[in-house]
C-alpha cells in the first residue's frame, strides 16, 4: 500500500571498450565521481581485463544481452536486444525511467519506478525488475515516402506477476505488445462524475497506443490549433542523421499496471516526448552505466543521481538542445524527456483499489486527513474509500477553478498554475530506452 500510494500519489504522473572513460573499481555509495562524465560511447569501466582493456565488473557477459552476442557489437551500451539498423521498422523499450518532478517522496517513488521500467533479467542489468510501465515506441520507416511513415507508442502489458512468466529469453523472441483496454464509469465505485459541459474526458475511455504520422519539419506544438490532430493521433519529426525524434499529441494514456491483468490508465494531455538516439542505427537511447554501478550492490543502484541507465555522456545529459524545464541535469537526467499534465477533473474518475482513493485524493501527496478536515476531500462511512468529490468544496462549475484542489499547472494556458487557474497537475520525467522486439496490434490485459 505505501510503495503504491508513493507511485501514485506523488509522482505518477503519473519510462564495449572504456575509450577515454576514467574506469573505477571503487564506487562511492553509487554516487561520488560516478556522477562526473562519463565520456566515450559505451562508458564501460572497472577492473582490468586481459590485453590491458579495462572493462568494468558489472559490465554483463551473458551473449543474451546483445543482439549480435557481442560485448562489442551494435547496441551494446544499452544492452539491445535487436539490431534496429537492419530493419524496417525501429522498435524500443524504455529501461529506465527518472521520478517525476512532481514527486516529492524522494527515492522512494523513484526506485519504484524504475523497477517497473524493467523486466526481471538479472543478467542483463535488471535485477529486480518488475515491468508495470514499460514505455514502447514503434517506427514503422517500410514505406520510402517518410511522410506516409508512422511511430506507435504505448505501454507494454507486461508484468512479472502472477508467475510463472515468460523468461527474458522469451519475451525477447516473441516481442512484448502495446496495451489496450477500456474502462467506464462502473470501474469508479463513486459512479459517473457530473461535470460541466466540456470538461474532463467522458467515460468509456479506450486506452491505448497514440499513432503519429511523420511530419518534414520540427515543430512548437503550441502552433497546432485544437481541431488539428484528430483524437488518438499525434504528429513526429525524425532526423535521420542525428537520431533525434520530437512527438506530440494532445491526449495520450500513461499507463500503471499491479498485475498482467490490473492497472490504470489516467489520460496526460499535451504530451510532448523529446528523445535523442545515440546514432543513425536507432538501436540506443542512452546506455548502461556500467562503469559507475558496484558489484557489491548487485551492479544495482537506487539512486536517481547514478542511476543504471543514463545520457551517453553524463556531462551533456539532457541533451542541450532540449527544452527541458524539469531542472535535472547530469547523471540524473537522460536523453528522452516526456511532459504534459494531468487534469483534476479526470484523476477523480480513477479509482486504485490498492490506495483506497481516487487519484485525485493521492496525487498531492497530501494526508487525507488532512484534506477531509479541509473539506477537500471526504471518507465513505466506514472510514475507507476516500474522494474529492464528496468534500464540501468541490465544486467543478465554481468560476477561477474555486471548487477545485490546488494543482501545479493550469490546463487553460499550459502554464505554471495561478490563483485563479490551477485545474491541472504538470507531469515531467526522463528516461532511457533500447531496441527491443514489439509485436503488431495491440493485446487486451492479461495477454502478453
Amino acid at each position: 500500500m505505501s510503495a503504491w500510494r508513493g507511485v501514485l500519489g506523488s509522482s505518477l504522473m503519473m519510462f564495449a571498450a572504456c575509450g577515454s572513460v576514467k574506469c573505477r573499481e571503487d564506487i562511492d555509495d553509487g554516487v561520488g565521481d560516478a556522477r562526473a562524465d562519463a565520456g566515450g560511447r559505451g562508458g564501460r569501466g572497472g577492473s582490468s581485463g586481459s590485453g590491458g582493456v579495462k572493462m568494468s565488473a558489472c559490465m554483463p557477459t551473458d551473449s543474451a544481452c546483445y543482439p549480435s552476442g557481442d560485448p562489442a557489437g551494435p547496441g551494446s551500451e544499452c544492452l539491445a536486444q535487436r539490431d534496429n539498423s537492419r530493419e524496417s521498422r525501429v522498435q524500443t523499450r524504455s529501461v529506465w525511467v527518472s521520478r517525476p518532478i512532481a514527486a516529492d517522496s524522494g527515492e522512494t517513488v523513484y526506485d519504484i519506478l524504475r523497477l517497473r521500467s524493467q523486466i526481471p533479467w538479472p543478467a542483463c542489468g535488471a535485477p529486480s525488475g518488475t515491468g508495470g510501465f514499460i514505455h514502447l515506441f514503434d517506427w514503422d520507416r517500410s514505406n520510402p515516402d517518410p511522410l506516409a511513415q508512422t511511430v506507435r507508442t504505448g505501454y507494454a502489458t507486461y508484468h512479472a506477476n502472477p508467475a510463472p512468466g515468460p523468461s527474458p529469453v522469451d519475451l525477447v523472441r516473441d516481442g512484448l505488445c502495446m496495451a489496450q483496454f477500456e474502462r467506464t464509469a462502473s470501474d469508479d465505485p463513486f459512479g459517473e462524475l457530473m461535470l460541466p459541459s466540456g470538461m474532463g474526458l467522458p467515460f468509456p475511455w479506450k486506452i491505448g497506443p497514440v499513432v503519429s504520422k511523420r511530419v518534414a519539419a520540427d515543430f512548437d506544438p503550441r502552433t497546432f490549433s485544437p481541431d488539428q490532430i484528430p483524437e488518438g493521433e499525434g504528429r513526429v519529426f525524425i532526423d535521420e542523421t542525428s537520431g533525434y525524434v520530437h512527438g506530440y499529441a494532445p491526449l495520450a494514456w500513461v499507463t500503471l499496471l499491479d498485475s498482467r491483468s490490473r492497472g490504470i490508465g489516467i489520460p496526460i494531455r499535451q504530451l510532448e516526448i523529446k528523445t535523442q538516439f545515440n546514432d543513425s542505427s536507432f538501436n540506443c537511447v542512452g546506455r548502461h552505466r556500467a562503469e559507475a554501478l558496484d558489484p557489491n550492490r548487485s551492479c544495482d543502484s537506487t539512486s536517481r543521481l547514478n542511476p543504471t541507465w543514463g545520457c551517453e555522456r553524463d556531462s551533456e545529459c539532457p541533451p542541450p538542445a532540449f527544452r527541458d524545464r524539469s531542472g535535472l541535469s547530469g547523471a540524473g537526467a537522460g536523453p528522452t524527456v516526456a511532459e504534459g499534465h494531468f487534469l483534476i477533473v479526470d484523476l477523480e474518475r480513477i479509482y486504485s483499489d490498492a490506495l483506497g482513493a481516487t487519484l485525485c485524493v493521492t496525487y498531492p501527496g497530501i494526508p487525507v486527513a488532512d484534506q477531509v478536515a479541509d473539506g477537500r476531500a471526504t471518507r465513505s462511512p466506514d472510514g475507507g474509500a476516500a474522494n474529492c468529490r464528496g468534500g464540501s468544496k468541490w465544486n467543478p462549475s465554481l468560476p477561477n477553478d474555486a471548487g477545485l484542489p490546488m494543482g501545479d499547472w493550469c490546463s487553460r494556458t499550459d502554464s505554471l498554475a495561478t490563483d485563479t487557474c490551477h485545474d491541472a497537475y504538470r507531469f515531467i520525467t526522463h528516461g532511457a530506452e533500447q531496441a527491443f522486439k514489439i509485436k503488431d496490434g495491440t493485446c487486451p490485459l492479461g495477454t502478453l
